[in-house]
């Protein structure tokens, strides 16, 4: 490959890479609906017809910044899913992958908080098919649990035990500074970080180990 082709490939991924950056915070800002590709062009530094080149529409370019927001997460998750060791450790592993990557990207918080106040009757395609892997992986660690005391694994814990979860970090990183009489000024400190990770831990290893005792029992 010469110099000149070298160069060009660079400059395309480098402006590939900003276009997801400024689409992934501009979406969660606005929302998929109100957010315009003329918004994610201007922030970029190029024009819209510059950036239809890389994304054919709206709905492709949301895909893609969802792909790359919960992709990121899921591979977290999975190392921790994919140690050795009793499955409750690491499941409470997975829960600390959890809470230290939304810390790291909070668009991540926001974007299921647009989608859920937009959803219209329910959450996009696009976000549904982000979100199943995460759910078929509680699943299988309900199943693998409940196989270790010979029991039937109750088909709702997983979605129960998920939707506690994340939704408390989610109303935690997203609501909770909004709700804050601080003027717009609230920060969260690494100590009430840490507090909230504790809680977690605490309402992980009870909501688990509930999940898994009810299915031990009869009908």
């Amino acid at each position: 490959m010469s110099a000149a082709r070298s160069q060009l490939g660079s400059k395309a991924e480098k402006t590939h890479a900003a276009i997801l950056e400024a689409a992934e915070d501009i979406f969660a800002q606005k929302g998929f609906a109100a957010t315009r590709l003329e918004d994610i062009a201007e922030r970029v530094g190029i024009r819209r017809a510059s950036l239809v080149y890389y994304y054919k529409d709206k709905h492709e370019l949301y895909a893609d910044v969802l792909k790359s927001v919960f992709g990121g997460l899921y591979e977290k998750l999975r190392g921790s899913f994919e140690k050795e060791g009793p499955v409750a450790e690491r499941v409470e592993s997975m829960v600390g992958a959890w809470v230290d990557y939304v810390i790291e990207r909070p668009s991540l918080t926001r974007l299921l908080m647009r989608e859920i106040a937009d959803a219209d009757p329910k959450p996009s395609q696009a976000i549904m098919d982000s979100v199943l892997p995460f759910f078929q992986m509680i699943q299988k660690a309900y199943i693998d649990s409940a196989k270790e005391i010979k029991a039937m694994p109750d088909p709702m814990a997983a979605l129960g035990f998920s939707s506690l979860i994340s939704g408390s970090t989610v109303f935690f990183l997203t609501a909770l500074p909004a709700l804050s009489p601080s003027n717009g000024k609230f920060l969260l400190t690494p100590q009430q970080i840490a507090t909230h990770r504790d809680g977690l831990m605490q309402l992980t290893r009870m909501l688990f180990q509930f999940g898994v005792a009810r299915s031990s029992k009869p009908e």
